[in-house]
């Protein structure tokens, strides 16, 4: 309960300092803000209903989906958000000359708003019937179902190669490059 508090709380200063302050709205820091809401919703929804459900051993009120979806959706938003924030920091580094007519707020706000569409859509097939949101008893945490069956294998791999070898590759080109510059 202290963590989503202070989640919740930390997240929401992020958010106020960036809409009273006018200088605080760089490009760069709509990455941030990007960042902060997937941590505000995570601190918000995701935190407490993972005590509950550790401390119950039990699914309350048959949110399993719903936590499932955004919990997923929330961590490939936020691996993607981070690779974005890279790419952005190596224009800045590395192609500094050009870099403010090629990374503009509009175009941030844009591809900002594709990889929430992006996440979304990436993790809502088990909400549709390609695999599932289940709870597990073991980790008492819902998530995608990994069994036997042939459909649940092909989802999660999907899930995980549209989620995370990209953005990983993404980020390790583009700090290999600033620290080979630097």
């Amino acid at each position: 309960a202290v963590v989503a508090f202070i989640t919740i709380l930390a997240n929401l200063l992020v958010i106020t300092a960036f809409c009273i302050d006018k200088r605080l709205r760089r490009t760069n820091n709509y990455f941030v803000i990007s960042l902060t809401i997937a941590g505000l919703l995570t601190g918000g929804y995701s935190i407490p209903l993972y005590c509950i459900t550790t401390w119950t051993k039990t699914e309350p009120l048959s949110l399993c989906k719903l936590c499932g979806f955004l919990d997923n959706s929330l961590a490939t938003i936020t691996v993607w958000t981070l690779a974005l924030t890279s790419l952005d920091r190596y224009f800045m580094v590395i192609n500094y000359k050009s870099y403010k007519s090629l990374i503009t707020r509009t175009r941030a706000k844009i591809v900002l708003v594709m990889v929430w569409i992006y996440g979304s859509a990436v993790c809502s097939p088990p909400l549709f019937g390609w695999n599932e949101y289940w709870f597990s008893n073991e980790t008492s945490t819902c998530g995608i179902k990994f069994g036997e069956n042939v459909t649940h294998k092909e989802y999660f791999l999907f899930y995980f190669f549209s989620s995370f070898p990209i953005p990983l590759l993404l980020v390790t080109f583009c700090y290999t490059r600033i620290f080979i510059q630097v």
